[in-house]
């Protein structure tokens, strides 16, 4: 039984996409993590039970043409453990918060597929010793990572419900996207 769920998440540029996805195959070829192909390396705003239109999010996440407004930077600065799931902490917390308090009324009660944490996501332990991953990790390139321009967007995201650590049937899709400006208010 497969089972949706809806993350709006904060999607990096793409040339930290594609740092990250040489980051992402090593884990796999290394430490044999499917889920490092499997997620995609977004930092999760909230998961949410129903599909929010767009110009929803963008009336509450974009501040008004008229205003001086910033696009934030992204730096990674280490590597966080939750609930077996793989993040990058990113130094940029105070720009998660405020939006899931403005999307607070939008967010899926109870059990969800990924955890609240405030970084990116980056894979899960799959069982495998989270200590040689870490030692992998804080040891490469990945950490250095900085961008300047990000977007939000909205997946779909499908698990099996039965169970969810079934890597290779989970499946991501892009509903929609906007790039991310943020009020120096």
């Amino acid at each position: 039984m497969e089972t949706d769920y809806y993350l709006l998440a904060i999607i990096p540029n793409q040339q930290a996409r594609l740092a990250l996805q040489k980051t992402r195959r090593t884990l796999y070829q290394a430490f044999g993590l499917i889920s490092a192909l499997a997620l995609e390396p977004v930092i999760p705003i909230t998961i949410l039970n129903h599909k929010l239109q767009k110009d929803k999010a963008m009336s509450l996440l974009t501040p008004p043409e008229t205003e001086n407004v910033k696009t934030p930077s992204f730096s990674l600065t280490g590597v966080s453990l939750e609930e077996n799931f793989i993040f990058l902490d990113i130094a940029e917390t105070e720009i998660v918060h405020p939006l899931r308090r403005l999307l607070k009324e939008f967010e899926m009660e109870g059990e969800i597929p990924v955890p609240r944490h405030t970084g990116l996501l980056l894979a899960h332990c799959e069982g495998k010793k989270s200590s040689e991953i870490f030692g992998f990790l804080q040891n490469s390139s990945v950490l250095s990572q900085h961008w300047n321009s990000s977007r939000i967007g909205l997946y779909e995201l499908s698990l099996d419900r039965k169970n969810p650590e079934l890597w290779d049937a989970v499946s991501w899709g892009l509903i929609w996207q906007f790039p991310f400006r943020k009020s120096l208010a």
